[in-house]
């Protein structure tokens, strides 16, 4: 009797429980879905947001990426036979479009192929320009200067040849060019005088370097001719070339020791090329300009060492003073300090000045503790 009042009750609880349930898992997965969706929108906004290089780890990205890569490396292969069919101008114009490309892309390998082309075209393109000039010069009558500019250019491009990419037309180019010069030039020996005087003028200018490397190619051009009275003097001029550039070298070095702060040192240096430009074996074949370069950086230090010499001994009448007011203690700092820059400066006297008034102050302190 009791059951059968309680059932309905029972029921009606059950029904609740369950409908509760129901509508708690139901809450959750709404709320889970929501989240999910949410959490999707962000990942896409960080994806838009992010840049290029990272959106590149997509599948579809990379594939692009590659199809961009391989047409590239086309258009290279399509640049290389441009620069065998010798047309500089064009291929360097589509290696700087390329190179627009591959640099937004980040492409190293491609930058550094392009790198290398334009190195390419550029220097063919400066010795085309180069033997055109030179050539212009020979058909105005400068017969002289044009064939060794161009003898000198010739053995410049078959030492570099095929490494820097020198086309091989060019270089043959060339050696026409000097071949079609030399049987003017040796036609007449004058154009020899001319050279040898033009190279003297070098020398005075202080273009030491280009004079030895063309004195040296008009001797050898002169022994294969036989204009054998031409060497003696063009072996003096090397000679005289040869002291220069030692000079030249000796005074550079110590004038960046002197710029480094080392006085003393650059002060020995030049001391010693100073002496030396007044030797009599070096004095007639020294470049005055050189000469003179060398004396006024000489002075220069001299007159510095000279200004901390007299800041030195300065200094010591001023420690004679702290001495005469027994102010030791002071006197010895300022002795100490004094020591360090006098052997910075190699100033042997004033050391031997601080030294003895180091003593006088050691025995004035004995005294007065003896008092």
């Amino acid at each position: 009797m009791i059951l059968q009042e309680w059932k309905p009750t029972v029921i009606i609880i059950a029904v609740s429980f369950f409908g509760l349930f129901f509508l708690g898992i139901l809450y959750w997965f709404i709320k889970k879905k929501r989240l999910q969706n949410l959490t999707s929108q962000i990942d896409e906004t960080q994806i838009s947001t992010l840049p290029s290089s990272t959106k590149q780890d997509q599948p579809e990205d990379r594939k692009e990426r590659q199809k961009l890569q391989d047409k590239l490396w086309r258009a290279l292969e399509d640049i290389s036979k441009l620069i065998r069919s010798r047309q500089f101008s064009q291929a360097q114009n589509k290696l700087e479009d390329i190179n627009k490309i591959a640099l937004q892309n980040q492409f190293f390998g491609i930058l550094t192929e392009i790198k290398l082309k334009l190195n390419i075209c550029n220097r063919n393109l400066q010795l085309q320009a180069r033997q055109d000039e030179l050539w212009e010069k020979f058909e105005d009558g400068n017969i002289a200067e044009s064939y060794i500019e161009l003898f000198e250019l010739s053995e410049t491009t078959q030492a570099e040849g095929k490494k820097q990419g020198i086309h091989p037309y060019i270089s043959r180019q060339l050696l026409a060019k000097v071949k079609r010069i030399g049987e003017e030039f040796k036609k007449d020996k004058d154009h020899t005088r001319q050279l040898i005087e033009r190279f003297s003028e070098m020398i005075l200018e202080e273009k030491f370097y280009v004079a030895q490397n063309r004195l040296n190619i008009t001797k050898e051009i002169c022994i294969n001719l036989k204009f054998r009275e031409f060497i003696p003097e063009i072996e003096l001029l090397l000679k005289k070339t040869k002291i220069n550039i030692n000079f030249l070298e000796e005074y550079n070095k110590n004038k960046e020791v002197y710029h480094a702060g080392k006085l003393r040192l650059s002060y020995n240096g030049m001391d010693i090329l100073e002496r030396k430009s007044k030797f009599a074996k070096f004095k007639p074949l020294l470049v005055e300009s050189l000469a003179l370069k060398v004396f006024i950086l000489f002075q220069q230090i001299r007159q510095e060492l000279k200004v901390h010499k007299t800041a030195l001994e300065q200094t010591l009448k001023e420690v004679y003073r702290m001495i005469n007011r027994q102010e030791f203690e002071k006197a010895k700092i300022t002795l100490a300090e004094a020591t360090i820059e006098a052997r910075q400066y190699d100033f042997y006297g004033i050391i031997r000045d601080i030294e003895y008034q180091l003593r006088e102050i050691k025995k004035f302190e004995s005294q007065i503790k003896d008092r």
